[in-house]
């Protein structure tokens, strides 16, 4: 969104309703998800969309707070002055190269970090590592007193890239653009609070910055739209048995979807006219029905669910559930026994309102139907 004012919030929300008249989907969009930036937070209170705040940002700003005036400072310093080193230095560069092929290295460029950039602070400390020997050779022959991080340094940049890389990945898989990843977000806090968690092996200064980490997501993820969160991973069938969320919860989340059901039942049933003049804001977010939700799935860490529109599936055990652990794969081992009809609309992405879509699934599920008592 371009423009010439400051970026007030007003400001900010009239030129959402500007872009979204331009476009001629005023009437289509239903939610609104911005970074936690103040004026957007504030800009999106004047605009009749829910407002969802995008939790890759938070995450990111979370691994800012926790790695600020930290133990990991001094070395990071350390790391961002040898990189920029070689970045402005071409003859230096061209040295490290040369290095990199008489030890038989791959020849790359080092990365530098850049706070505005993700991840990056994780790939200059990978960079750093993998040529550590080269740099090494190659400070010794320059008169600057730029050094290298002692080995006692590596190490805290080792231990220290073992706390980045599940924040990585979660970011990455948060960050898809192919997929809904909203079914995602509270499997994937579950995952980082337990890699978080404190053991009897790690130094003062990791327990520290793992307590800070934990403390801020959970603020997050109090701030979040805890309640649609919870919902959409009840439908999805990786994560249906909830055991991301406490036992207490559970019944909870499955009534709040009974009676969003019956709901969207009544509403399916009246005139068109009606619907069309109904407030967009009452109704549940179009991003949380929406068909993609049951379909999409990551490439290559989560497996989709397997359609067999000539068999009916095996009437087997609740698949297993998310357990938390570093790749989180969904082991669908099976699924409960469904009704024929409903495969074909899980199958392929089908052109009607989510909410009847979803109606239609559920509805037709005989155990589901049992407990519905309709």
């Amino acid at each position: 969104m371009k423009t010439q004012e400051r970026h007030f919030a007003e400001t900010c929300a009239e030129h959402f309703i500007h872009v979204a008249q331009q476009w001629d989907v005023s009437n289509k969009v239903s939610t609104l998800s911005t970074d936690s930036a103040r004026n957007m937070i504030a800009a999106a209170r004047h605009l009749p969309f829910e407002h969802v705040s995008c939790v890759a940002h938070g995450l990111q700003h979370s691994v800012t707070v926790y790695l600020h005036n930290s133990a990991f400072d001094n070395v990071l310093a350390k790391c961002r002055k040898v990189v920029g080193h070689f970045k402005h230095s071409p003859a230096s560069a061209a040295e490290l190269e040369q290095k990199q092929i008489e030890l038989g290295q791959k020849k790359e460029s080092l990365i530098q970090d850049i706070p505005t950039r993700w991840n990056l602070t994780l790939d200059m400390i990978k960079s750093v590592h993998r040529n550590e020997q080269p740099l090494r050779d190659v400070l010794t022959t320059h008169n600057t007193k730029i050094a290298m991080p002692t080995t006692a340094e590596m190490d805290k940049l080792q231990r220290l890239e073992m706390l980045l890389e599940p924040c990585r990945y979660v970011t990455e898989l948060l960050g898809g653009e192919k997929y809904v990843s909203c079914s995602v977000v509270l499997p994937a806090f579950c995952h980082l609070s337990r890699v978080m968690e404190s053991s009897d092996d790690d130094p003062a200064y990791v327990v520290k910055l793992k307590s800070t980490f934990r403390t801020d997501l959970e603020t997050r993820k109090e701030n979040a739209k805890i309640a649609y969160l919870k919902i959409a991973t009840a439908l999805d069938p990786r994560f249906k048995d909830l055991k991301c969320i406490t036992r207490a919860e559970r019944g909870e989340v499955w009534a709040s979807v009974t009676n969003l059901l019956k709901e969207q039942r009544v509403v399916a049933e009246e005139p068109v006219e009606q619907q069309h003049q109904s407030h967009r804001r009452e109704s549940l977010p179009y991003w949380l029905l929406h068909p993609s939700l049951i379909l999409n799935t990551r490439k290559t860490q989560l497996r989709t669910v397997c359609v067999d529109t000539e068999q009916s599936p095996p009437s087997v055990q609740r698949p297993v559930h998310y357990s938390g652990g570093p790749n989180m794969q969904a082991h669908t081992a099976g699924w409960p026994q469904l009704h024929r009809c409903t495969w074909p609309h899980l199958q392929h992405p089908y052109p009607v309102k989510g909410c009847f879509l979803l109606l239609v699934i559920l509805y037709r599920r005989r155990e589901f139907l049992y407990h519905l008592k309709m």
